[in-house]
């Protein structure tokens, strides 16, 4: 018996066996047919700028839209707190964005304070 055959797991022997008849039949043939070629890769799809193509397909009611806007923390939070308080005061008969807007609404009808206030927050820093 030799070094291999002793070290060698019980069932290797049938294992070389099953090995030794499939590379017969899998074998590289000259007569085999040639694989097919891959198919190409799909091209990437191209990027448009228009507000529709950006609209990822969430199935969004008629005329509400999603929208991502990047505040500092503290205030993305009172705004939650302040959407979550009124939600809760009305008992949850008005939806979320509705009061959302009527947040925003508020805050468009103020522009013209709202933007005093930065300019003189601004003045205070440069002087």
């Amino acid at each position: 018996m030799t070094k291999r055959q002793r070290l060698a797991p019980k069932g290797l022997e049938a294992a070389e066996g099953a090995a030794a008849i499939l590379s017969g039949r899998y074998a590289d043939r000259e007569d085999a047919p040639e694989p097919e070629p891959p198919a190409p890769a799909p091209e990437p799809a191209k990027r448009t700028s228009t507000a529709a193509a950006r609209r990822p397909p969430r199935g969004d009611a008629e005329g509400m839209t999603r929208r991502t806007y990047y505040l500092q923390a503290a205030d993305a939070d009172a705004l939650e707190e302040a959407v979550a308080a009124i939600h809760n005061t009305l008992r949850a008969r008005v939806p979320k964005h509705h009061i959302l807007g009527a947040i925003l609404n508020d805050g468009i009808t103020r522009r013209d304070a709202i933007t005093q206030r930065l300019k003189d927050e601004l003045r205070a820093e440069l002087d």
